[in-house]
């Protein structure tokens, strides 16, 4: 499992393949392994409906929509700018304030998209 994680995450840094396609093809490989350590026995669909943990799902999909909506929006370069503009040039002053408004976004906003 942590060597499929691994070629996942390197596919995903190199972005040789869209990240979606990369994860969706490292679980189902995943999958495929669990499949086969099992003896070629599954659960039921209905077991496994069950071990999902729908309000994390729901709550990230959620945050998914809303931070790339946002991002169309422009909203992200706009505080990029006015962070720069607020540092006056200064490096010290713009890293503290990088921290902080990520410190911020970082409560409110997801951070896996």
């Amino acid at each position: 499992a942590a060597l499929i994680m691994v070629f996942v995450y390197v596919f995903i840094l190199l972005e040789l393949i869209h990240r979606t396609l990369v994860s969706i093809f490292g679980s189902m490989v995943a999958l495929f392994f669990f499949f086969l350590m099992r003896g070629g026995e599954t659960e039921s669909i209905k077991m496994i409906m069950l071990h999902q943990e729908w309000s994390t799902l729901g709550l990230l999909f959620g945050m998914m929509v809303i931070v790339g909506e946002l991002s169309h929006t422009g909203v992200f370069e706009w505080l990029a700018v006015r962070l720069l503009v607020s540092s006056r040039g200064s490096f010290n002053r713009l890293m503290v304030l990088l921290c902080l408004l990520t410190a911020v976004a970082s409560a409110f906003l997801d951070n896996v998209t």
